[in-house]
């Protein structure tokens, strides 16, 4: 394992699992509805976060229109087990999605493809851990 993967786990770790969990998103927009003003998603705990306009149409500009009423908001990014490897939340079209983003057919990102989402598109992107990679690397670093 990498030392930014044990980073990453030991900095989950001190956040605390139930935070985590509380902040992520349970509800999704549409492209298409975000465009129309509807950019208030809800968190796990309750609390609402808005999806900032501009970033809405940065990323309208780049995906085809057709997909605007498919695509949902906000991107998920999961952290995989592999070393620097990450993945969408899958849905309709999400390989379309990155492909206008990355020109790739691929639901597989690398670190700085990550990078870029988060610089571009930061109120519409959201990165958690796969749970199954956490108890890897605490029982691999025997940190129990």
């Amino acid at each position: 394992m990498s030392e930014k993967d044990n980073v990453l786990y030991r900095g989950i770790l001190d956040l605390g699992m139930k935070d985590v969990i509380n902040t992520m998103p349970i509800s999704f927009v549409t492209l298409t509805d975000a465009l129309r003003g509807a950019r208030r998603v809800t968190l796990n705990n309750g609390e609402t976060q808005e999806l900032k306009e501009d970033d809405v149409k940065k990323l309208a500009e780049v995906v085809p229109r057709y997909l605007h009423s498919i695509v949902e908001l906000p991107l998920i990014v999961i952290k995989t087990a592999e070393p620097g490897q990450y993945t969408i939340r899958k849905f309709l079209y999400v390989n379309e999605v990155i492909n206008a983003i990355f020109h790739q057919y691929s639901d597989i990102l690398n670190e700085s493809q990550v990078s870029y989402l988060i610089r571009e598109y930061p109120s519409l992107t959201f990165v958690v851990i796969d749970v199954s990679s956490i108890f890897r690397g605490i029982t691999d670093n025997n940190w129990l």
